[in-house]
């Protein structure tokens, strides 16, 4: 496994020129994996990133925003379109970044209202079509895609291990996975370990988040429990510490209304120490 932190924590959207020096930052506190997100108005460089990256011996996960416009569940089939060449984008520039993983979910698109039945299976079988038409591209690239699954207040189609597990059989492709995150799971999941045994070997990415997006080890989740969990499953990929500043749009956008650390270094370099010590 490799431990990691993704640079929300220090700010969002990312921008190669301002937040280069936080590779070399995480590298010094142990950490093995940079993540960062990759909105529409991040600025990337990829040849200065993927030259960071080496001088620093870290590996790279990529987060692609899916939002409305490009809805994989979309019922309107250009829209659907719109978001395969999305993905083939993020697929791209993983490559081209020397990224491995790429997460990406429906994150705030599929609504407020109960969808269930007919209209829920349609939904989900358009997501998997989507990334179906991608895993070809991926599986050239190197790069697997880990669909992240999300609790019930940011998406109404997939929260949880099982679900997640259903839209991974109807994919049914080597490179496409699922992407659990602890926080997600403490609102959603019986048992966070049982949820991670569900995934098994499609479990392709895991964020190892407290629940209440502080530093891991203060709140809730049981550690132990997930731990022994990722030993059941054989999990060797990224552990990868997510939290947000409340100063950068994703702060109002994750309700974080107060501080969880003295500052962002802090929080990361806790974070990245607790997690090695107790998932190693």
């Amino acid at each position: 496994m490799r431990f990691g932190v993704n640079l929300c924590i220090w700010d969002a959207p990312f921008r190669t020129s301002e937040h280069l020096q936080l590779f070399e930052t995480v590298a010094n506190f142990g950490g093995q994996v940079i993540e960062i997100v990759v909105e529409d108005d991040a600025e990337i460089d990829s040849t200065v990133i993927r030259r960071e990256i080496d001088n620093n011996g870290l590996s790279l996960a990529v987060i692609g925003i899916i939002d409305a416009t490009v809805d994989l569940s979309s019922t309107d089939i250009s829209v659907r379109i719109a978001g395969v060449e999305k993905l083939k984008y993020y697929v791209n520039l993983c490559d081209e970044l020397g990224s491995d993983l790429l997460s990406v979910t429906l994150g705030f698109v599929g609504g407020k209202h109960l969808l269930e039945g007919d209209a829920r299976d349609t939904r989900i079988k358009y997501v998997a079509d989507c990334l179906c038409a991608t895993g070809d591209l991926a599986r050239s690239a190197g790069v697997r895609i880990a669909y992240e699954v999300l609790n019930r207040y940011e998406t109404n189609l997939i929260n949880t291990a099982s679900q997640a597990t259903e839209l991974i059989r109807i994919v049914d492709h080597p490179y496409v996975g699922v992407h659990l995150d602890c926080f997600h799971m403490a609102l959603e999941e019986d048992d966070q370990g049982d949820a991670i045994r569900a995934v098994g070997d499609k479990l392709y990415h895991l964020h190892a988040n407290a629940s209440h997006r502080g530093v891991p080890g203060r709140g809730l989740n049981d550690w132990q429990s997930i731990g022994q969990s990722l030993r059941d499953v054989h999990y060797s990929d990224y552990i990868v510490f997510e939290s947000f500043n409340r100063h950068s749009w994703l702060g109002p956008a994750g309700h974080i209304w107060r501080p969880l650390s003295d500052s962002p270094y802090k929080l990361a370099q806790e974070g990245l120490e607790f997690l090695q010590k107790v998932l190693s």
